[in-house]
């Protein structure tokens, strides 16, 4: 069912309000979740909306642990992840004018959506931006094993342009748990990358899935063991089986495009030579397109902006309704 944008953010700011966030606070989380839904991102979006407002029920006050020069840890304290990387994206922007670069550090917070909306919303302040994320618990297994001892580690990386940035968002895993479930509330057959069974056996039926896989094998592996290193244990939050998803990390870098003297017309100039260069090669057979990360996802963005309105299954609006 298609459902009015401004119809969904008022049910979901009124779900934040009463559970006792400020106006702006309910603001700020719900054009994140809002935000996922528009870019197709249905698995970070508003069927885990109620999520948040448990979170919202009972939350800490993230406060600055340490700040010295441009590096800063935020402790969440049990905070919402979305409201202290709003903070941090705040900090870094004048923090960046002064030194180039600004390295934000969040310990002890529960979830933000994605990654790419906190890079986003500093590419669009002019910052590059390295958003990682620690995921907050063993859901995934190494690659060469069937248990879950890792989190997926998900990543944002925000290049600013001359127009609207460009996003990746992605995580480490081969496909999130949402998808597995809507597989199965759909009756469908998932491919056997997806995830092991509970004796760790490759299983294409989701209602077997126990532990969801690395994407690429041990590439996705590598990259998410580092990640829960560098997210979690760097930060001084448990990792692995001693997760927790009310205390994640998370690690930011953001980067003033001049930090090495080439100039604001210069890096915009080469970014979108480089752009023209990937849209204008061959394509493949059987692809009539070339996309650059997150294009899909602004184009689909836009199309529910003209229209007002964003696609939802009526399971999750009437959720919404109910909160």
């Amino acid at each position: 069912m298609k459902v009015d944008i401004e119809e969904l953010k008022n049910l979901c700011q009124v779900a934040l309000k009463k559970a006792g966030l400020y106006v702006e606070e309910a603001a700020i989380i719900t054009d994140d979740y809002i935000d996922a839904e528009l870019r197709g991102k249905p698995s970070h979006g508003l069927a885990s909306f109620s999520m948040v407002v448990n979170d919202a029920q009972n939350r800490g006050i993230s406060s600055v642990s340490s700040e010295r020069g441009p590096v800063i840890l935020f402790d969440g304290n049990g905070d919402i992840g979305h409201l202290v990387a709003y903070r941090a994206v705040d900090w870094a922007e004048s923090v960046c004018q002064e030194f180039g670069i600004a390295v934000a550090g969040m310990k002890n917070i529960k979830r933000f959506a994605t990654p790419g909306t906190v890079a986003w919303r500093a590419a669009r302040k002019g910052m590059i931006s390295l958003v990682f994320e620690y995921g907050g618990k063993a859901f995934m297994a190494p690659y060469g094993g069937s248990d879950a001892v890792m989190s997926t580690n998900p990543i944002g990386i925000g290049i600013p342009t001359l127009h609207e940035p460009i996003i990746l968002d992605m995580a480490s895993s081969e496909r999130a748990f949402f998808f597995i479930s809507l597989a199965q509330k759909l009756g469908m057959d998932i491919p056997p990358t997806w995830g092991v069974d509970k004796d760790g056996k490759s299983t294409t039926d989701p209602s077997k899935v126990n532990t969801i896989l690395p994407f690429g094998g041990y590439k996705g592996y590598g990259l998410a063991f580092m990640l829960e290193i560098l997210t979690g244990s760097f930060l001084g939050v448990n990792v692995g089986l001693s997760g927790d998803l009310s205390q994640r990390g998370a690690l930011c870098f953001f980067l003033s495009p001049s930090m090495f003297g080439v100039s604001s017309d210069d890096f915009h100039s080469r970014v979108q030579q480089f752009v023209s260069d990937i849209k204008s090669s061959r394509l493949a057979e059987g692809h009539e397109n070339i996309f650059i990360p997150g294009e899909r996802g602004e184009e689909n963005r836009k199309k529910c902006i003209e229209q007002g309105a964003i696609e939802l299954d009526e399971e999750t609006y009437n959720v919404l309704k109910s909160l």
